[in-house]
């Protein structure tokens, strides 16, 4: 077969991101368009990153589900890499046809669920959690049949090297409590999002998201949703049924699968087949079997075997010396004092999309007051972050603030880098001057926010990078500094506005693509 770069032609590219790059293009070979993601040359050179990308696209390609998008092919390029070729459709988001002005009601509803839980099904069925479920990724056909997307390589966002990317990956006013809490999530955790897609099918509106993205996670942990509401009171009684079994706050109260949540809605998939049963001559082999180990156990037992002399003293065992990775759990009783770079730790380059620093460290005793009094060697930080963030320190992650306990740090000027996905990487200074030191931290202090508009509504890309569908559910935070937003419309020319943004600001960008204007307001704090 053709090298891949020889077999596509009319490159568009979608979205360039931290893990993929993805484009459209016509397969010469398969003779029609198909949808392109590369993984990023420094990922794909990682062993363990190959090999999640390689098991992830063995299970999505086994796949071939009417409501998932489907995977082509996987394998790897000389010039483009590591790659998959899915299935390109031509079509709407959920996002755009609710913001048209379309609500799902009564069989419409149905449909909808009924298609979304058989795909989700099938998904978890190859033990696949989507993990980003929203309108945006749902597609609508002309026929009016609906796809899941976006879900061929959730597990690489799980990878030890990854989690300063996502380390909990969804977007906030879909994500269920657990995600929220910074707990893992699985198969229920997708059910929850769920709930979130339908309740905004039916009535047009999340029912979660709130003018901040702290409010917006507070409401998904704590907040139920108006099932008085009259799009939501006008549903069969099924399908309310339904909705209240995905949106429950605690998980072992949702439905265990998928399958089990087509029941609410009058659809039953068998279960898998049950093994084969014991015959009675399985049982012959089975006795058989047994009295031999039975035998060998009584010989082993009567064999005098000779035990070890025991020592008299004590040999304490040297801490391990091996790497730490960024998402590796520290022994409870070690203090980050004790995590100095060794000597041969070469120092690495770090870019915007790079991954965190990872360095060799060796364990050391922890030592706090020298016995003169005179030196001041580790400091206990007690943290609290709005809303909350993943907490690293020289590219080891600490733990999820709300922190159970202090953290123990080498005294003196440190940074500490604070992960939030609504938010960019946040590096934060910290002087650590005496025994005992508190930090707040407010995320919206060190990023700015960005409200965008626009008419009639369009795809938003900052800095190149695909971000949502307008309208959004919620403003942007990027980082200060200069953006490019560039905004697009299968029937409109695209139009690209330039920003710059200053920590603690908010921006409003009102893009009206028909005139071909943007108008930007602000700053203001």
């Amino acid at each position: 077969m053709k090298p891949l770069a020889e077999r596509l032609a009319g490159r568009e590219l979608i979205s360039r991101g931290d893990l993929t790059l993805a484009f459209r293009a016509r397969d010469s070979v398969l003779d029609r368009l198909v949808f392109v993601k590369c993984l990023t040359p420094a990922l794909a050179a990682d062993a363990e990153i190959r090999a999640r990308f390689e098991r992830e696209a063995k299970a999505v390609a086994r796949l071939d589900h009417p409501n998932l998008v489907r995977i082509y092919e996987y394998g790897e390029d000389p010039a483009e890499g590591l790659y998959m070729l899915l299935e390109w459709l031509e079509g709407e988001t959920l996002t755009q046809r609710i913001a048209r002005g379309e609500r799902f009601g009564g069989q419409a509803f149905h449909g909808l669920a009924l298609q979304l839980l058989r795909g989700l099904n099938a998904l978890h069925g190859v033990g696949i959690l989507h993990r980003d479920l929203k309108p945006d990724n749902i597609l609508v056909r002309a026929d009016g049949n609906f796809k899941i997307t976006d879900f061929s390589l959730a597990a690489l966002r799980d990878a030890p090297k990854l989690t300063h990317h996502e380390a909990i990956v969804g977007t906030p006013a879909y994500m269920s409590p657990e995600q929220a809490a910074g707990g893992t999530p699985d198969e229920r955790s997708d059910l929850f999002s769920l709930g979130a897609v339908l309740w905004e099918a039916a009535t047009g509106e999340n029912p979660f998201v709130a003018r901040t993205v702290l409010e917006t996670l507070r409401n998904v942990r704590e907040h139920n949703p108006d099932y008085y509401h009259p799009a939501i009171q006008a549903l069969p009684e099924e399908a309310r049924e339904l909705l209240h079994h995905l949106l429950e706050k605690n998980p072992e109260q949702r439905p265990s699968s998928a399958r089990a949540a087509l029941t609410f809605i009058g659809e039953h998939i068998a279960e898998p087949k049950p093994r084969r049963r014991m015959t009675g001559r399985d049982g012959l082999y089975l006795a058989a079997a047994l009295l031999v180990l039975g035998i060998w156990a009584v010989l082993v037992l009567w064999q005098p075997w000779k035990r070890p002399t025991q020592s008299t003293g004590t040999v304490s065992t040297p801490p391990s010396s091996q790497p730490l990775s960024a998402n590796q759990t520290l022994p409870k009783d070690t203090a980050v004092s004790q995590l100095m770079p060794a000597a041969d730790t070469p120092h690495l380059a770090a870019s915007k999309t790079s991954m965190p620093i990872e360095k060799s460290y060796e364990l050391r005793a922890p030592s706090t007051l020298s016995d003169s009094g005179a030196a001041l060697d580790t400091v206990e930080l007690s943290l609290t972050v709005e809303p909350w963030a993943h907490v690293f320190f020289n590219g080891v992650q600490l733990g999820t603030t709300p922190l159970l306990v202090p953290l123990r740090l080498p005294a003196g000027m440190r940074e500490l880098q604070l992960r939030n996905p609504a938010f960019p990487p946040i590096t934060v200074p910290v002087d650590l001057l005496n025994a005992v030191e508190h930090k707040s931290v407010r995320l919206a202090d060190y990023a700015a926010l960005v409200r965008v508009t626009v008419e009639p509504w369009g795809e938003i890309y900052v800095d190149g990078e695909h971000t949502g569908t307008a309208p959004l559910a919620q403003p942007l935070w990027v980082s200060p500094g200069r953006h490019s937003l560039r905004i697009t419309h299968p029937q409109l020319p695209p139009l690209q506005q330039d920003i710059s943004t200053a920590a603690g600001e908010t921006l409003t960008v009102e893009i009206n693509l028909k005139a071909a204007r943007a108008f930007v307001k602000g700053p203001t704090r």
